[in-house]
């Protein structure tokens, strides 16, 4: 792999940290800034800055639960699908391919 190419062990996930950060931060620090400036203007002291608030915490959750989406998709395709881990260690298990996951369910092994 040339040197370009190499990433260091840490920086996927710092660069998931930022994004996140980022999709939290801003949001919120606008809608402080912004209610208060707004609640100035027309005199309406805390309307628009909770107002605003609860909104810019409701926009930050959607958009991490986005990005944790997007994330997940890239560590497991399955779930693209529908289908989720238990899902395929169920249907892997019943396969008898169970030597990964460890066989908790001593019903399985019978075929």
């Amino acid at each position: 792999m040339p040197e370009s190419e190499k990433q260091v062990w840490w920086q996927a996930p710092l660069k998931v940290f930022a994004e996140a950060t980022g999709l939290i931060v801003v949001p919120i620090v606008a809608a402080l800034y912004g209610g208060r400036a707004l609640d100035r203007i027309y005199k309406t002291e805390p309307i628009w800055f909770l107002s605003l608030t609860i909104l810019a915490i409701v926009l930050a959750n959607l958009a991490i639960l986005r990005l944790a989406k997007k994330y997940l998709n890239e560590v497991d395709p399955s779930t693209r699908s529908g289908l989720s881990l238990n899902n395929n260690l169920v249907a892997d298990n019943k396969k008898g391919n169970n030597k990964d996951y460890g066989n908790t369910n001593p019903s399985l092994d019978e075929k």
